[in-house]
């Protein structure tokens, strides 16, 4: 991993910190979106939990769409973040198809986002489905 720009820097920072406010993570990102080259995935990754740490449950969604529309690169990670905050938004169906994403690219799914499409199943009434 290559050195972190000034920007990532202070992502990186003001994340760990937790102090950050919704339209701070959404500063950030339309900043690092518009730059070239693109900041890496993993600072990316850390304004999308910082979301989620705060329940922006739908922001998270949104910026990820945001970032597949400017071709950013997803990592495992990311579809993670996605395929969780979905299932918490009972958007099941669309977290499936995330899931469908990640078998396609050949990355590994972690027990805890198992656990989540399991429960999103079975709260859909899909029970069947989750037992295959």
């Amino acid at each position: 991993m290559s050195k972190p720009s000034p920007l990532e820097k202070l992502v990186i920072d003001k994340c760990k910190s937790r102090s950050l406010k919704l339209d701070q993570v959404m500063g950030y990102f339309n900043s690092m979106v518009s730059l070239r080259p693109l900041p890496s995935i993993w600072a990316f990754n850390r304004l999308l939990r910082a979301l989620s740490k705060m329940k922006h449950y739908p922001t998270v969604v949104s910026m990820c769409k945001m970032m597949f529309c400017n071709d950013i690169q997803p990592d495992i990670c990311m579809l993670i973040i996605l395929v969780n905050y979905l299932y918490n938004l009972k958007m099941v169906d669309l977290g499936l198809f995330v899931l469908v994403m990640i078998v396609k690219l050949g990355l590994q799914l972690d027990p805890y986002t198992m656990n989540a499409l399991f429960l999103g199943l079975c709260n859909k009434g899909k029970v069947k489905a989750a037992m295959e």
